[in-house]
């Protein structure tokens, strides 16, 4: 959701490692294109693509906490601030949201 692999998987990073395979076959165009649709919205409400994956995730009911992948300590920071950004999705943001991923899981 950050759009790191937006252009390839850099070398170095997560996904680059061996044993790391399994979900890098899962870095298709279509997610890739799914994920730049979804960039131009969370800026437009002042968020990081991944703060707002992750309000989109704890806005829902049935989510108590969610278990992010911060490597480091500004990602964590940077993390904590979606609990904040809930309200920020409305309804017609949540539509736009749904339209750029075609209603299913990315």
């Amino acid at each position: 959701m950050t759009g790191k692999y937006n252009e390839g998987i850099p070398k170095g990073s997560r996904l680059a490692r061996e044993d790391m395979a399994w979900i890098r076959e899962r870095v298709t165009p279509d997610i890739i294109t799914r994920v730049k649709l979804l960039m131009p919205i969370a800026l437009e409400l002042g968020l990081t693509p991944g703060q707002m994956a992750l309000a989109w995730l704890l806005r829902r009911k049935e989510v108590s906490s969610v278990i992010t992948g911060a490597t480091r300590v500004e990602q964590l920071d940077e993390n904590l601030l979606a609990s904040d950004a809930v309200d920020k999705l409305t309804d017609p943001v949540l539509e736009k949201i749904e339209q750029a991923v075609k209603n299913s899981p990315i």
